[in-house]
């Protein structure tokens, strides 16, 4: 397994400071949130593409993916019944891939909580409709960049849409294409009612990306919950990518929170 770390939580910081530091440190690879590059990332300059690309390369970094993808801009959605605002986030997220593919990257995580939620009085079988529909119109320029898209089971305390991961195992049915895998995330499956070792072992034929943190948010290691039998599933279902740090506590700074989490996985990888 490889070792990546998601950029926001270097908050303020130019994505070249960040591959530097993380680079210098060790890291493998670094997940990049659209939102940390401009306000609209879909109309990133192609010179700025092509010299993140390259800074990261002669850093011997890769910018696996990217993820938060409809933080912004508004007017976002895939669940909203609006037709015209669904078809401008296909566009966007048509936008995403190509700037995914731009950086270096061939994952794109989607989780977007608010944006894929059943509005009230909306029955669940529209959203389902709706979410099939997008995500397989997505397939053909997904699979053209060679960017997969990682569908994320979040808990119900964010969204009331795809809050399992057997719930996720069932879209990735529907839509039914070799791109379309799930992305589990530790914080997330602490909701669940199965111990996390057997919800990766449930998935692993269809795990694209992981996501590493703790139910309270911090980074692995240094909250509540014990990495290693995780690991450890990890490896029994032969899963050897990218597993990624996602911390939602910055508390303690960037600069920590990376030391602290590069030295605990690799304890443990």
């Amino acid at each position: 397994m490889k070792l990546a770390i998601c950029n926001e939580l270097f908050e303020k910081w130019e994505l070249e400071r960040v591959i530097s530091f993380c680079a210098d440190m060790g890291w493998d690879g670094i997940e990049v949130a659209p939102f940390t590059l401009a306000d609209l990332p879909n109309r990133l300059p192609s010179q700025k593409r092509k010299s993140l690309f390259h800074f990261a390369e002669n850093h011997h970094i890769h910018l696996i993916g990217l993820h938060w993808l409809l933080a912004g801009p508004p007017g976002l959605s895939i669940s909203f019944p609006n037709k015209e605002m669904r078809q401008f986030t296909q566009s966007y997220l048509m936008d995403l891939i190509d700037l995914c593919s731009d950086l270096g990257g061939d994952r794109m995580v989607f989780g977007s909580p608010h944006q894929r939620s059943v509005g009230e009085g909306q029955p669940f079988n529209e959203v389902w409709k709706y979410a099939v529909d997008i995500f397989q119109s997505l397939m053909p320029r997904a699979e053209s960049s060679g960017v997969t898209i990682c569908y994320e089971p979040l808990s119900p305390l964010e969204t009331n849409f795809i809050n399992t991961a057997e719930q996720g195992r069932k879209l990735l049915k529907a839509v039914d294409h070799p791109n379309f895998k799930l992305h589990l995330d530790v914080k997330a499956m602490s909701y669940e009612k199965k111990p996390i070792p057997d919800i990766i072992r449930e998935s692993g034929d269809v795990i694209g990306h992981f996501h590493l943190n703790d139910k309270q948010g911090h980074e692995p290691g240094y909250g509540d919950l014990d990495f290693e039998p995780i690991i450890n599933a990890l490896r029994d279902v032969a899963y050897d990518d990218y597993i990624s740090v996602e911390a939602f506590d910055f508390t303690d700074g960037a600069e920590t929170i990376a030391s602290r989490s590069y030295e605990y996985l690799g304890r443990l990888i």
